[in-house]
């Protein structure tokens, strides 16, 4: 599992440092409001070489013009993690998710990843969006954890089955400060698969579904589970792990 934090203006100070895996970082709110900090994140995270993303937080104005206001502001960086930070309440939450994302994808041909509470998973059953978008949920049991040790996440997530990220408290101290801590599931490969900057077809092999005999799964899961190393799914993950590296092989060619 990969470690890491969420930061925006808040969080202003804080110095990151190679003890965790990824950093994402409040970039823009609404249709016109930049987070002013998003470019010290950036710079810190490329000295440590701690992968990146950046979010957009929901301000309930026009879905589209706010999508549109997110991709104008994140279409010129370089391998981030594109989200969307949805945490308010509309009139119908699920629609104004799904015209966001599907502006967002007319315009850079790539879906960002949703950032909602544990409890709203289960409102997006029916929508599509469990099948194209990563999900990263927040969930704080109690007692609180204070540590980074690796845990399986207790929330029931609908569709998805699984979270991508679990943000599972606002309260560990790192560094000095407290910050939002979380645990990513999908592994180094996964993360880097979510980047603007990946190729489709990779994006495409990790979300790719795999008959195994613990149900369907994704290429994603397979790679970055712990049952993936058991003796009867070696096979399997040996393959995809020698397909993925072929098709990263490639777009580094490509570039």
């Amino acid at each position: 599992m990969l470690r890491g934090v969420d930061v925006s203006h808040w969080d202003s100070g804080l110095q990151l440092d190679g003890s965790i895996d990824f950093c994402i970082a409040k970039i823009t709110q609404g249709t016109s409001w930049v987070d002013g900090t998003f470019g010290a994140w950036m710079i810190q995270a490329h000295r440590l070489g701690i992968r990146l993303g950046a979010y957009h937080f929901a301000d309930g104005q026009n879905p589209r013009d706010e999508a549109q206001f997110f991709w104008s502001m994140v279409k010129d960086l370089d391998s981030i993690v594109p989200v969307l930070d949805f945490e308010i309440s509309t009139d119908d939450d699920v629609a104004w998710c799904e015209a966001f994302i599907q502006r967002f994808h007319e315009l850079s041909n790539h879906y960002p990843m949703l950032y909602i509470s544990a409890s709203l998973c289960q409102m997006f059953n029916r929508s599509w969006i469990p099948d194209y978008c990563a999900l990263w949920i927040a969930g704080y049991p109690q007692p609180a954890y204070d540590d980074w040790i690796s845990r399986e996440c207790p929330y029931n997530v609908g569709k998805w089955g699984r979270p991508d990220i679990w943000q599972f408290t606002s309260e560990l101290s790192y560094n000095g400060h407290k910050v939002d801590a979380n645990l990513a599931y999908m592994g180094e490969l996964g993360f880097d698969a979510l980047t603007m900057g990946a190729d489709m077809t990779l994006q495409e092999l990790m979300n790719a579904k795999v008959h195994t005999s613990y149900g369907d799964l994704t290429v994603r899961d397979i790679i970055s589970w712990t049952y993936a190393y058991t003796r009867d799914m070696q096979p399997v993950v040996f393959d995809l792990q020698k397909r993925v590296k072929e098709l990263e092989k490639k777009v580094d060619n490509d570039r």
